[in-house]
């Protein structure tokens, strides 16, 4: 039953000067569902880097999309 912050409130707290948000649970979310979609179409794999690598893909949009949410795109440091 977790859930994570919606764009629209991240958007608010932004706004208000939060400078510190945990996504982690967007990213634990992301992953999970990637690894259940391999499974459900290879049923089959043991191997971890066979769910894992997509996985971990998974998680790399995700980030992409709160970077983009919480407007730090293209503001490397």
């Amino acid at each position: 039953g977790a859930s994570g912050i919606s764009a629209e409130d991240l958007n608010t707290a932004v706004a208000y000067g939060v400078n510190k948000v945990n996504v982690n649970t967007d990213f634990q979310q992301a992953f999970t569902a990637k690894i259940k979609e391999v499974y459900a179409e290879k049923p089959e794999l043991y191997d971890p880097r066979k769910y894992c690598g997509p996985g971990r893909d998974a998680i790399t949009e995700k980030v992409k999309e709160k970077i983009k949410i919480l407007g730090s795109n293209d503001k490397a440091w």
